[in-house]
């Protein structure tokens, strides 16, 4: 079923174009990596999706309900949650209470929203650090402490913008198991990343963005051989990045 589509969506800024004539559905269940050098509109559409941008044209269509015009807000509510390249958590305010505001955007009431706070830190493993302050934390600690927002929230599909940024070898490996475990959960993401190997062990399907545009889409293999993708983007990116 696809839980996702996008129609001919096009977002200049002034005489920039960053995101051009992009078409692309995503089916529920899938784990899709969506790359392309520095500059070529994956942000913008992540935000564009989410409502943090409206495109000059083009549709967006959510479980077959047009989301296109609504405020981020009301399309977390329906079920669409994102993280961001830097992370920015409320740094004064503790792990759970970060957590808690992402809750109540969608519980019923406090006590939901303190259960579910429990139930997201539980998954990503910051349970035992609920308590500390959120500039207290590392930075992969952090990143799972955005994630465990997103989760709060109840979402269907996630927005996961370079989750990986910054995290040693280790560390990445463990976030890919905790990928794997949310998307065991029934979770379907959308994947912004610049490490080879995670998006390579992840992706079900890789999409390629050049200068706003799609130019390759396919199995993560697949696509690391496709010309057009070499000359854009392989030849040029940091050894270990695409």
């Amino acid at each position: 079923m696809t839980l996702l589509a996008l129609h001919e969506l096009s977002k200049s800024f002034g005489g920039l174009m960053a995101v051009h004539n992009l078409s692309m559905a995503i089916e529920e269940g899938e784990i899709v990596g969506l790359i392309g050098p520095n500059g070529a509109g994956k942000t913008t559409v992540f935000n564009l999706i989410s409502g943090f941008l409206r495109p000059d044209r083009g549709r967006i269509s959510f479980q077959g309900k047009e989301i296109l015009g609504l405020p981020p807000h009301a399309i977390c509510q329906m079920g669409i949650a994102r993280t961001f390249q830097i992370v920015r958590p409320f740094a004064n305010l503790t792990v759970f209470k970060n957590v808690f505001i992402g809750a109540l955007n969608r519980a019923k009431d406090k006590r939901e929203a303190q259960k579910i706070t429990c139930e997201s830190l539980e998954v990503v493993g910051l349970k035992e650090k609920q308590g500390l302050l959120a500039r207290e934390l590392t930075l992969s600690e952090q990143r799972r402490l955005e994630l465990a927002r997103c989760l709060a929230t109840k979402p269907v599909l996630l927005l996961l913008d370079e989750v990986m940024a910054g995290l040693n070898p280790q560390e990445v490996e463990e976030m890919l198991q905790l990928l794997r475990t949310l998307h065991a959960r029934g979770l379907t993401f959308i994947l912004i990343e610049h490490v080879m190997q995670a998006i390579m062990t992840i992706s079900h399907r890789v999409v390629v963005l050049h200068h706003g545009e799609k130019i390759a889409e396919g199995p993560p293999d697949e696509v690391a051989e496709d010309p057009k993708v070499i000359e854009a983007y392989l030849l040029g990116a940091p050894k270990g990045e695409w």
